[in-house]
């Protein structure tokens, strides 16, 4: 508007492909919660948020196991035998929904720490109908609004409260997002 201020605008958003009515939070009656991350992880994307969080869940002796359907780019982690963490490797497009299935996760983790503007693997998320757990970023706090089993917490949340949100998901409860830091966006 600054540059074209009589241009007509119209907000025309991406419209969910299938609809989901996801399950009602159920106690768990597995030991272990595996969360999965979709696509290729690199700084940016959360790498370094998910492999502290893997460590957290290590230390503390959480029953958390995380799961990359994707790759790694950037840096080397720490994962399986040091930490609760692998990654499958590259895939296609059109496995995904496959994959995620075969992974039989959960819960979704998006670990972002740059806002996304849209999320194409958000839309696989979406359609799974399980919870899902991001920052309050871009495309994840627009898109999840309404999404009843959202958990929106601040980009830079600390591994160990991304942590205590799975664990409340594991005991049957439903997460309940913090306030969080300042720098939300």
């Amino acid at each position: 508007r600054a540059y074209i201020p009589d241009a007509h605008y119209v907000y025309l958003p991406h419209p969910e492909l299938t609809a989901i009515a996801p399950p009602a939070v159920q106690p768990r009656t597995t030991r272990e919660l595996k969360i999965v991350v979709l696509g290729g992880l690199t700084p940016a994307k959360g790498l370094r948020v998910l492999e502290a969080c893997a460590l957290d869940a290590r230390q503390r002796g959480l029953p958390l196991y995380f799961r990359v359907i994707g790759h790694r780019g950037g840096r080397p982690v720490k994962q399986e035998p040091e930490a609760p963490l692998s990654f499958s490797g590259v895939y296609e497009d059109e496995q995904l929904p496959l994959l995620i299935d075969r992974e039989r996760p959960d819960a979704i983790f998006f670990p972002a720490q740059w806002p996304e503007t849209y999320s194409y693997t958000l839309s696989a998320a979406l359609r799974t109908g399980l919870p899902i757990f991001a920052p309050r970023l871009g495309a994840f706090s627009e898109r999840l609004a309404d999404y009843p089993q959202a958990c929106l917490l601040a980009w830079d949340t600390p591994a160990a409260a991304w942590n205590d949100q799975f664990m409340a998901l594991l005991r049957g409860e439903q997460p309940q997002p913090t306030l969080g830091a300042a720098h939300d966006a």
